[in-house]
Formats: structure tokens, sequence, C-alpha cells
């Protein structure tokens, strides 16, 4: 799965990398993802799972910037489609992991928070954070 996302890896370019996320969840896990906020617990439990398996000799999958990139831009283009007006991403200056998406009362780091998620499991979900920050932005 991971290997695969390496293909569309650009981290000047959300939206491809968004679009490979998509491309390999329905290649490897059979999901026909559609930007929406619910589909993201399954997405979460599917990494959760795929990661979670050792490789040989008992260590843990290592995690590859085209995963969090890929994974980040899939959940901020969930945030940037939802809210009016639409975000829009744009290359980190002082913070924040690769892209950031700018809103008019507000930045969000989706990127940051989805390789918070994979390296510290449920506790830092990138599900409940988009399903925050949209409650937030669109109230």
């Amino acid at each position: 799965f991971q290997l695969d996302l390496v293909l569309y890896d650009d981290p000047k370019n959300a939206g491809a990398c968004a679009e490979g996320f998509k491309a390999a969840a329905k290649r490897h896990w059979s999901l026909n993802l559609g930007y929406e906020t619910e589909e993201l617990p399954a997405i979460e439990d599917q990494l959760l799972s795929t990661l979670g398996e050792r490789a040989e000799g008992g260590v843990r999958t290592q995690i590859l910037d085209a995963l969090v990139r890929g994974y980040g831009c899939y959940a901020g283009e969930i945030l940037r489609r939802r809210t009016k007006p639409k975000g829009s991403w744009r290359s980190v200056g002082d913070w924040g992991e690769d892209l950031v998406l700018e809103f008019p009362s507000a930045t969000a780091d989706p990127i940051g928070k989805a390789r918070a998620f994979l390296e510290n499991g449920p506790e830092d979900s990138a599900a409940y954070y988009v399903s925050y920050v949209l409650e937030e932005l669109n109230d």
C-alpha cells in the first residue's frame, strides 16, 4: 500500500496526493472513497490494521512520508471541500508538515495530524480532528 503511494507523492500538490490515496485504497482495500467525513474512521481502522502487522523479526512497519502526505492530503481535501468559503493549500512557512490548509479565520495542518495518528494511534485521530475543525469552521 505505502509503495503505491510513492508513485503519487508530490509535496507541492495536495490534490494529486489525495487522489493517489483514493486510488491505492481502492486497489488494496476495495474502498471507493468520495471525500466524506464518514469514511475516515474506516480508513483509520484499515491503516491501524495494516501498520500493526509486524515485519520479519517483530519490527513495526516503517511509515513512509508518502503515506503521511497521502492520508493527510485526503483528510485535508475533506476539510477544504466541506467548508464555506473553501480553504486553500499553501506551502508551509513557519509551522506544519509540507502543506497546510488556510481558511479566512484559521489554518489547519491535516498532514501533521496524519503523522501524529500514524505514529501514536487512535488517541491522535485525524478523523476526530477533521470533524472538530469542520464544526468550528462551519459554525
